[in-house]
């Protein structure tokens, strides 16, 4: 009984659809001929084809019913037709083996703490301590360059770490250096010096902070080759490094008055989002441009930048960085957009945000979480689909 329920719902279900992709009479995209019995002729095609939609239906219902009493029969040792054949012998039970179970996800060892390079980490801190030489073999420039101008950083990296770290441009201590460092924006490939043979444990140090768009020669293979370390935003360098303004210690920014959530007016729009973007187009900031774009279109966007650039920075400061942060304070959010999505690649954008104690809202590394800790109130995942 169930089997010929079954089949009949098949042939009305069937019949029904087929009506349904027929063309009809009155279907508005239907232009009948102009003769007079055009109407009735059409009519009549439209149910000569209905009838053999019909039968088509009517006929796959049969075979269906068909297999259903074939399936029946061959479950059935007891019931027997017409040259059949006897029932094949049941299979026998396949034993299958039990996987073995998942073992445990090991934990991974914690990461050092980086105190544990501060020289009041060590037993002894007025005792000798070894001395390092980094030689800055070219030009560094732009968020580096405190690596070679700064006297505060150069003070501090000789008298507060573990080592007596010093660091020199002078290429006549190639030789005896403890570490060559190469900032891959201005080097060349057919720049490398002939290491030492006198000093078999020194190390080249790939440094960039910049993102390949920039720099080119970090995705090129035979030049990453000739390195023993890296120091990049790669969370997987050898000496993974953030980019933050140089030239001030971080007890600075910290330091700095926060404005209350209430004087946070926007210059007189309480609801504006403010920005501070000029590269609108170079190295896939393309993307970061058209999502600035569709923000604008709804809500109030205060863009200081190049890029759709509508209110002028307020002088709050003679410092540059000083000057931005307090203009940042007077907002609520701030677009911290990365120029491109690149694993690991974290700029100062955000952390501007984050100092000046305004709610960044953040687009570009999926690791962002990684970078700055307890973000999960105030970071959206990397994706397109977010702003």
């Amino acid at each position: 009984m169930n089997e010929f329920f079954l089949v009949g719902c098949l042939i009305i279900i069937t019949i029904w659809s087929f009506s349904f992709s027929s063309p009809k009479i009155n279907d508005p995209n239907f232009t009948p001929h102009s003769n007079k019995y055009t109407e009735k002729s059409v009519e009549l095609v439209y149910l000569r084809d209905e009838l053999q939609y019909s039968a088509m239906a009517l006929e796959e219902a049969k075979l269906l019913l068909e297999n259903v009493k074939l399936r029946k029969q061959m479950s059935d040792p007891t019931s027997t037709t017409p040259n059949s054949h006897p029932p094949d012998p049941p299979t026998p039970p396949v034993s299958i083996p039990q996987k073995p179970p998942t073992p445990p996800i090991p934990i991974p060892a914690p990461i050092p703490n980086s105190l544990s390079h501060l020289r009041s980490s060590l037993p002894d801190p007025d005792a000798p301590r070894p001395i390092v030489t980094i030689l800055l073999y070219n030009k560094f420039e732009g968020y580096l360059d405190w690596w070679r101008d700064n006297d505060e950083f150069i003070k501090a990296a000789k008298a507060k770490c573990s080592t007596e770290c010093t660091f020199t441009s002078d290429r006549s201590t190639l030789a005896t250096a403890d570490g060559v460092a190469f900032h891959v924006k201005t080097h060349s490939m057919n720049d490398f010096p002939q290491r030492s043979t006198s000093n078999p444990n020194q190390k080249f140090i790939m440094v960039s902070l910049e993102q390949p768009g920039y720099t080119p020669l970090m995705t090129n293979p035979q030049y990453v080759s000739k390195f023993d370390m890296t120091a990049t935003y790669d969370l997987e360098s050898t000496i993974p490094t953030i980019t933050i303004h140089p030239h001030f210690d971080a007890k600075y920014y910290h330091d700095a008055k926060k404005l209350s959530f209430s004087e946070k007016d926007g210059f007189g729009e309480p609801n504006a989002v403010a920005a501070f973007v000029s590269n609108c187009k170079n190295a896939g900031a393309t993307a970061r441009l058209e999502q600035m774009e569709e923000l604008a279109r709804h809500m109030p966007l205060h863009s200081y930048g190049r890029c759709l650039k509508n209110k002028e920075e307020p002088k709050l400061s003679d410092e540059r960085n000083m000057n931005k942060r307090l203009v940042l304070q007077r907002y609520k959010f701030y677009l911290s957009f990365e120029n491109n999505q690149i694993k690991d690649y974290v700029t100062e954008k955000v952390f501007d945000g984050l100092l000046a104690g305004t709610l960044p809202i953040y687009w570009g590394a999926e690791s962002i979480d990684q970078v700055s800790e307890r973000s999960e109130a105030s970071f959206e995942e990397d994706s397109s689909d977010h702003y």
